[in-house]
């Protein structure tokens, strides 16, 4: 896969990155999505020092993960149990 050269500029600082083309875009929105995160600590806990704010934002945005990940785990049992019973319910119905 092809890759990219990105410029991302978090907290005032640019760091260079390469990634595969396709990861480009979600690479930017992750970027942005932490930018925001700390612009918005920056206001609402008038903190001024950029390592604070960074940490603030990365522990919220993995708490997020966190719960996703939660959610998708609790999630894929039930759906594959129903799936399950769906199969059995079909081969009942239509043996083939």
């Amino acid at each position: 896969m092809p890759e990219v050269s990105l410029k991302i500029t978090i907290a005032g600082r640019t760091y260079p990155i390469t990634v595969q083309t396709n990861e480009r875009e979600n690479v930017l929105k992750a970027a942005s999505v932490l930018s925001e995160e700390i612009i918005r600590f920056e206001k609402e806990y008038d903190v001024r020092d950029k390592q604070d704010l960074l940490a603030m934002a990365a522990l919220k945005i993995a708490t997020l993960l966190v719960e996703l990940k939660d959610k998708h785990n609790n999630t894929e049992p039930t759906l594959f149990n129903q799936l399950e019973d769906l199969h059995h319910l079909i081969n009942r119905e239509l043996p083939i």
